[in-house]
């Protein structure tokens, strides 16, 4: 199957970032952040139905305390986790 690419930027981050990402064919799309331990903190979105194309999502975590988290991002039947460091 071909390669999922998922970005996020600017990485450290001070709360605002983005989240780049390319859909090759229609699917469902969601991301969420879990801390380091694994545990879930919240869904940052869900597209129910997301058209083959280029995304840029801007998101803000500045709620959350400094550190390391993870982004854990479904799109269709592939997860991609990436690491983001928060320095507010």
């Amino acid at each position: 199957s071909p390669a999922v690419s998922l970005n996020i930027f600017p990485n450290p981050s001070s709360g605002l970032f983005t989240l780049s990402y390319i859909v090759q064919s229609r699917c469902t799309v969601s991301s969420e952040i879990f801390d380091m331990q694994g545990r879930r903190i919240k869904e940052l979105f869900r597209v129910p139905e997301q058209y083959e194309g280029n995304y840029n999502c801007n998101l803000d975590i500045s709620g959350l305390n400094n550190g390391e988290y993870l982004i854990r991002t479904v799109i269709g039947d592939k997860v991609l986790t990436r690491r983001i460091i928060l320095n507010k």
